[in-house]
């Protein structure tokens, strides 16, 4: 039995008496203690005393403040299971009573053992199982809080917090309950609120489409445009500055030049370094050299050297590190939703977008304020039904009918396309739907075989022309991408998701 008890803590098993039953007031099950103890050759009742000294230093506490976890289920003694990328967690709990490795991973083999019996899909939700005291945790709230958590980009955290707020808690009785500070609570419910204003500020924007929009202020310069906290615009050509000042965060930015209107660029960065890289060392480099640069680090150096030896004024980058954008699918929705709804309200795509040089061929810039530009984006969508991503109007295309994937074949007079492919729901027309898949295609027949293979034939698609696409390869692939710009941006705004798979 030493043998056994010394294997749990790295200096002998702490001294405690050893009366009574060691599997009283332990919220793991006997059963469960003793299949864990067998597994990695332990005393059970030496685990059992274990698991309960360790129990009591369990904090929710500590869990909402640094693991981000979700909570799963509630028990009849004051219990919350929760899930939680717990590997840090069992890390500090195991320094702190001085656990060895195998006592750390019997600790947590029982706690997400009894989880999984508490909830027998608990492993669905992609973390370790844990158990905490919470005696005054409502479980009502639980399904609300899973629902914000797969349909919006809300941290469990937040959506716990979100979910609490609505079950009519005050911010005190929410920090209490879980063992947090209630700047804690305001700050999360204020990050629930910005990302609320993002939705709610584009849809106010696009549910307008006979608001006159002008050049001359246009919204994507705006301090706020689509909700979003921007920083203040830096001078693009002052590497040193950007060096100093820009985030190592994944975020978006964008780019304008104080003499063109509307905006040059929008681009979105998650590589180690963020947005500071990628703007810094990537966008930044050769824009004051007297030669155009070649083959810099980024594909838009050159056509913005262009614009600052032809225009007067400055190029000037901001910056937004929204939370969604640590997620790299809705990082890049939020740049599709931007260049889309820059589209809709500046008339054009942002003009050295997609490899495009925006000064015309030949022409020199005889009034500053007219600049001669090379606009060969496609014509702006009319956005009509944009909430409606599975009507056969979305976005003012003429959508085919939905249809299983199992009659693809009976789409045979259909050339380039745009495509969407969904689960049917008992209300596939609502807000609530949410596409899974949004491409283009200039061989709809093999793409649509592609797409088959990997979905249920029950599957639905649809598919649409769009119009005024180019004759020349190069400038259709451009527009493809335009159209698949703003299509995921609308879906973005309209859902507050990517399609599922997308990206």
């Amino acid at each position: 039995m030493d043998r056994q008890s010394n294997r749990i803590y790295a200096q002998g098993s702490p001294l405690e008496a050893n009366g009574g039953d060691p599997y009283v007031t332990v919220s793991i099950n006997r059963h469960i203690i003793k299949d864990v103890a067998s597994t990695y050759d332990l005393d059970s009742e030496e685990l059992a005393r274990s698991l309960r000294r360790v129990g009591k230093t369990i904090d929710i506490g500590t869990l909402f403040s640094g693991f981000d976890p979700t909570p799963l289920a509630t028990d009849n003694t004051g219990h919350l299971c929760l899930s939680a990328e717990a590997s840090r967690f069992w890390d500090a709990i195991a320094e702190h009573h001085g656990l060895t490795s195998v006592g750390r991973d019997a600790m947590m083999s029982a706690h997400d053992q009894q989880t999984e019996e508490y909830v027998p899909d608990a492993h669905n939700s992609g973390g370790v199982g844990i158990l905490a005291s919470c005696p005054e945790f409502p479980g009502c709230v639980i399904p609300y809080i899973h629902r914000l958590t797969e349909e919006t980009p809300l941290t469990s955290r937040q959506a716990t917090i979100w979910a609490l707020r609505h079950h009519s808690l005050t911010t005190a009785a929410i920090a209490d309950i879980l063992d947090i500070s209630a700047l804690l609570v305001k700050s999360e419910l204020e990050g629930v609120d910005r990302e609320t204003r993002r939705v709610s500020d584009a849809a106010q924007i696009l549910d307008s489409p006979a608001r006159e929009i002008t050049r001359l202020d246009p919204q994507p310069v705006s301090s706020d445009w689509l909700g979003l906290q921007w920083s203040p615009w830096f001078d693009l050509k002052a590497r040193k500055q950007l060096l100093d000042r820009l985030p190592q965060e994944s975020g978006v930015y964008r780019v304008r030049h104080t003499g063109w209107p509307g905006l040059l660029y929008i681009g979105e960065s998650g590589s180690t370094g963020g947005l500071r890289d990628r703007v810094g060392h990537g966008l930044a480099v050769g824009l004051t050299q007297d030669e155009p640069p070649q083959e810099g680090n980024h594909n838009a150096t050159e056509s913005l050297w262009q614009v600052c030896n032809m225009c007067r004024g400055q190029l000037e980058v901001s910056i937004a590190t929204p939370p969604s954008a640590a997620n790299t699918r809705y990082r890049r929705a939020l740049e599709a939703t931007l260049v889309a709804v820059a589209r809709r309200e500046m008339g054009r795509t942002p003009d050295v977008m997609l490899n495009r040089n925006p000064i015309a061929h030949g022409k020199e810039i005889v009034d500053e304020r007219e600049p001669p530009l090379n606009d060969t984006s496609l014509t702006v969508p009319s956005w009509r039904s944009w909430r409606m991503v599975t009507s056969t109007d979305w976005m003012g295309h003429e959508w085919t009918e939905p249809r299983p994937l199992s009659d693809r074949g009976e789409i045979t007079d259909v050339g380039t396309c745009v495509v969407r492919v969904w689960k049917p729901t008992e209300n596939d027309v609502s807000r609530e739907q949410l596409l899974t898949l949004i491409g283009t295609s200039e061989t709809p027949i093999s793409r649509l075989f592609s797409i088959q293979k990997k979905y249920e034939s029950e599957m639905l698609f649809s598919v649409a022309e769009p119009v005024g696409l180019s004759s020349d390869e190069l400038d259709r692939s451009r527009e493809l991408e335009e159209v698949r710009y703003d299509l995921i941006g609308a879906h973005y705004i309209a859902t507050g998701h990517p399609p599922r798979d997308q990206y």
